[in-house]
């Protein structure tokens, strides 16, 4: 693992907490992260994610993508960090960049996608 990969997850798991605190403080129900291996989604106009899909495993297909921002994708095998890649070569001041966007997009995200 390289230090790009260790920055990539823990910005990852920075927006995995600012989007905990989102659907808390707006559905007043439980997080369930789709960071994590949970069959969850959230998606607004900035960024997606989706938690790995256990039925691609039994068809010996690969999951398009994880995690999507701009026209960055990010992949992982059941949880943030394992497995990981990237469609692009990720700089600290793009992972950086991502990170920002994808939070302040939380204070007036729009609807749930997948």
């Amino acid at each position: 693992m390289n230090s790009a990969d260790n920055l990539l997850i823990a910005a990852l798991r920075m927006i995995d907490n600012a989007l905990a605190v989102y659907i808390t403080n707006q559905n007043m129900v439980d997080y369930v992260s789709p960071f994590d291996n949970t069959a969850n989604h959230y998606g607004n106009d900035v960024f997606c994610v989706k938690a790995y899909d256990w039925s691609l495993d039994d068809e010996g297909k690969k999951q398009d993508y994880n995690f999507k921002w701009r026209d960055i994708v990010v992949t992982w095998y059941r949880y943030c960090g394992r497995g990981m890649e990237y469609n692009k070569e990720l700089t600290p001041n793009l992972i950086n960049e991502m990170l920002n966007d994808c939070v302040e997009s939380l204070s007036d995200a729009g609807q749930n996608k997948p």
